[in-house]
C-alpha cells in the first residue's frame, strides 16, 4: 500500500489554543490530509494573551529534525512554513527542501501586519532572501506583501503588480480593499490572471485566521487540483470560522467549533477577475 500525502508543518507550535501550527495541522486534517508538525518555537499559548515564556530550538536541532523527518516521510511531501523565531531557520528550511523534494512549497511569510514587524528584521530578510524564491506559493497580508517588495498599492490592480514581483508562481494577498461594502478581499495572482474572492469583514480578527487560511488553501489546491478553485473554498471555509468565532466572542478562531463549516461551507464566495 502506497504511503499518503503528508504535509510538513513548520511554524510555531501552541500547547493551548488554534495558531500557528495547531491551526494549519487542523484544518488540513479536516480535509483528511495528513500532517507533520517541526516546531520553530514552542509556546504555552498566544502570546497576545500576554506572559507566554517560548522556547525556540537550537538552529542544529532544528535542522536535524527537518533532516531526520525527511529521510524519515515515504509518501509525496509537501511543505507550510509559517512564523519563523529565528531567521538561521530559513536555511534549515532550504535543507529539507533540498533533501526531501516537496511537490508543493506553501511559504506564509509571518511577518507583522498593522504596518509594523513583530519579527525580527534579519527574520524578515530571511524570509524574503532565502526562502520565498524556493516558494510555489505565498501567501503575505497586504502589509508584508508592501514591505517584502517595497511596493505600494490600494487598488487590487496595483497590488496584482506588486505580487507578481515578488517571486512565487502564485500569490495570494490578504487583508486587500474589497470592491463589496462591509467586505474584505483575497487576491490570487498567478502568471496570467488576477481573482478577487470577497468575504465578510469582521473588525477585529481573531488569533489564527493566517494560518488557517494557508492550510485550508493548499488543502483545497491539492483536492481540486488547481489553486484558482481552491480560493473560494477556502476563502469561505475561514470566513465560516471567522463569523462563528465573533457570535461566540472568543479571541481565537474557533476552528473546533467551525469544523463542519471548513469541509461544507454554507456561503458561496464571490470571486471577480482584475485585469492581467
Amino acid at each position: 500500500m502506497n504511503a499518503p500525502p503528508v504535509i510538513v508543518i513548520v511554524s510555531s507550535l501552541v500547547s493551548s489554543g488554534r495558531v500557528g501550527a495547531r491551526a494549519t495541522a487542523f484544518a488540513l486534517e479536516q480535509l483528511g490530509i495528513e500532517t507533520a508538525i517541526v516546531p520553530t518555537t514552542v509556546m504555552p499559548f498566544h502570546p497576545g494573551h500576554g506572559g507566554a515564556p517560548r522556547h525556540a530550538p537550537p538552529v542544529g536541532t532544528f535542522r536535524d529534525q527537518l533532516l531526520a523527518l525527511a529521510g524519515h516521510l515515504t509518501g509525496p511531501v509537501f511543505l507550510v512554513s509559517g512564523y519563523l523565531d529565528d531567521g538561521r531557520q530559513a536555511e534549515a528550511i532550504t535543507a529539507f527542501i533540498d533533501a526531501a523534494k516537496p511537490a508543493l512549497y506553501l511559504c506564509d511569510p509571518v511577518l507583522g501586519d498593522d504596518d509594523r514587524l513583530y519579527v525580527a528584521e534579519e527574520t524578515a530578510c530571511a524570509i524574503r532572501d532565502t526562502l520565498l524564491p524556493r516558494a510555489d506559493i505565498a501567501t503575505p497580508n497586504l502589509f508584508e506583501l508592501s514591505w517584502l517588495t517595497g511596493q505600494t498599492g490600494d487598488t487590487p490592480a496595483a497590488i496584482a503588480g506588486a505580487a507578481r514581483s515578488l517571486g512565487p508562481q502564485d500569490v495570494v494577498v490578504t487583508s486587500v480593499p474589497s470592491m463589496l461594502k462591509g467586505h474584505i478581499g483575497t487576491l490570487l495572482v498567478t502568471a496570467g490572471e488576477a481573482v478577487l474572492a470577497e468575504s465578510r469583514f469582521f473588525p477585529d480578527a481573531p488569533h489564527g485566521v493566517g494560518d488557517a487560511f494557508a492550510g485550508m488553501l493548499l488543502g483545497y489546491r491539492l483536492k481540486k487540483g488547481n489553486i484558482v478553485d481552491a480560493l473560494p473554498s477556502a476563502v469561505g471555509a475561514v470566513a465560516e470560522a471567522i463569523e462563528l468565532t465573533a457570535r461566540l466572542g472568543l479571541p481565537e478562531l474557533a476552528l473546533v467549533a467551525a469544523r463542519q463549516f471548513l469541509t461544507q461551507p454554507r456561503v458561496p464566495v464571490p470571486t471577480r477577475k482584475i485585469g492581467r
